[in-house]
C-alpha cells in the first residue's frame, strides 16, 4: 500500500517490521530489523554492523521481508 506522500512507504503495522529480514533494491540481504523510530529502521548486519535507515527508503514489504529502494553501495552512507 502506498502512502499519501510520493517516496514513502506505507507500512500498516510498524511493530510487524520487528526482526523481518532486509534487502536492497539489487537484491543484497542486509540483516534483520532491530527497532524504529518515528523516521528510521535500525537494522542489524553481520559483523557487527548497524544501519540507520530512514523509514522512506522502504520500497516493498510483503508480510515476511522488507525491500529497500537503495542499492547496497548507496546503503553505505547509514552505517552506525
Amino acid at each position: 500500500m502506498a502512502s499519501s506522500r510520493p517516496g514513502e512507504y506505507y507500512v500498516p503495522d510498524w511493530v510487524r517490521l520487528a526482526y523481518r529480514g532486509v534487502r536492497t533494491k539489487d537484491g543484497k540481504p542486509v540483516g534483520v530489523i532491530d527497532s524504529d523510530d518515528e523516521h528510521f529502521i535500525l537494522v542489524l548486519a553481520p559483523r557487527s554492523r548497524e544501519y540507520k535507515i530512514p523509514k522512506s527508503s522502504i520500497e516493498a514489504f510483503d508480510g515476511f521481508k522488507v525491500q529497500l529502494g537503495i542499492t547496497a553501495d548507496e546503503l553505505r552512507r547509514y552505517l552506525l
